[in-house]
C-alpha cells in the first residue's frame, strides 16, 4: 500500500463504491484516499515522523497567516473589495455542484462579505434560468458569479442563453 501511495500524483484517484480511492494493478482492494494522498509520501520524507509532519503543517499555517496579515490585498475591505462594492473580504467561494447551486447558499456567502459563485454544472437552460433569476432576486446589488464546466457538451453550453437573459433583466452590462 505504501508504494501505491508513494507513487500517487493526485490525478490518479477514482470513485469506487461512492468513495474517492486509488486502485492499481496488483492491489486486492481499492484504498480509500483523497487526491491529497499524493502529499503523504513527500511529507513523510520531510517530517520523518507523524510529529514531524504536524510541525511542518503548523509552520506552514503560521507562515501563511503572517503573509495574509502583512499583505494589503488580503485585508478586510482591501483593494479588491473597493473595486467590487458589497464585498468586505477578498474571498471568492468557488462553485461546487450540489452546494453552491442553491440561491440561499449564495446569499449567505454574499451577506457575510464574500463573493459567491453558483455552480451551473450540467443544468439545462430552464434550470439555469430559474437558478439565476432566483439568485439575482435574493442578492440584489451584491456581487456574485457563475462557474461553467468548459468541457460540457456544446449543446448544453448553448442553452446558457438564460444567463444572458438574467443579466439583461437585471441591467448587468459589466461582465468579467
Amino acid at each position: 500500500m505504501s508504494a501505491a501511495i508513494g507513487a500517487m500524483d493526485g490525478a490518479d484517484t477514482v470513485i469506487v463504491d461512492g468513495r474517492r480511492s486509488i486502485q492499481r494493478p496488483g492491489m486486492d482492494n481499492p484504498l480509500p484516499i483523497g487526491q491529497d494522498g499524493a502529499l503523504a509520501y513527500p511529507l513523510s520524507q520531510s517530517g520523518g515522523t507523524a510529529s514531524g509532519v504536524v510541525q511542518i503543517v503548523r509552520r506552514a499555517v503560521k507562515t501563511n497567516l503572517e503573509a495574509a496579515a502583512a499583505n494589503p490585498p488580503l485585508r478586510l475591505n482591501g483593494p479588491f473589495c473597493q473595486r467590487n462594492p458589497g464585498l468586505r473580504y477578498p474571498l471568492a467561494q468557488g462553485p461546487m455542484t450540489r452546494v453552491s447551486d442553491q440561491p440561499a447558499f449564495a446569499e449567505a456567502v454574499a451577506r457575510a462579505g464574500g463573493l459567491p459563485f453558483l455552480a451551473l454544472a450540467l443544468m439545462s437552460g430552464e434550470q439555469t434560468g430559474k437558478l439565476l433569476a432566483e439568485t439575482a432576486e435574493r442578492l440584489g446589488d451584491l456581487p456574485w458569479g457563475v462557474g461553467i464546466l468548459g468541457f460540457a457538451d456544446p449543446a448544453l453550453l448553448a442553452s446558457l442563453s438564460a444567463l444572458d437573459a438574467v443579466l439583461v433583466a437585471h441591467g448587468v452590462s459589466d461582465v468579467e
